[in-house]
């Protein structure tokens, strides 16, 4: 019996090393569609989680790994530019744009967070609502 138990925990401790599926991870609070306003003009903010594949071949041979990641967007000035995650907390999120700079949400209510930007070494106030 005790060999079965044995077996049963080797099991489970092997389960994470394979890949989450989109459905699979969990959401964050900042997870979905956000209407911001980024220094005082509107914008639109999107993260979701989504599939991946990452593979390589070398010839007659080729490795893929399928997963799943949380990945957002930023749209500003006629086009979107995508965030990535850095680290996220039950209250905040902070996250880096696709330019290379850091920004930060704090979670105020269900559906608002505020925080800023940055850009050239300066903040700019980034304040959002949930929409969906």
């Amino acid at each position: 019996m005790r060999a079965r138990w044995l077996l049963v925990a080797a099991l489970l401790a092997a389960a994470p090393a394979f890949p989450s599926t989109a459905g699979q991870v969990a959401g964050g609070w900042y997870m979905g569609d956000w209407r911001c306003t980024l220094d005082g003009r509107a914008t639109r903010m999107v993260w979701d989680v989504v599939s991946v594949d990452h593979g390589s071949s070398h010839g007659d041979t080729g490795t893929s790994v399928a997963g799943a990641e949380r990945r957002g967007r930023f749209w500003d000035r006629g086009s979107w530019a995508g965030l990535s995650l850095d680290r996220a907390t039950s209250t905040t999120v902070h996250f880096k744009h696709a330019d290379g700079n850091n920004w930060f949400l704090r979670r105020i209510s269900a559906t608002q967070a505020r925080g800023n930007s940055t850009w050239n070494g300066r903040a700019y106030p980034l304040s959002c609502t949930k929409m969906r």
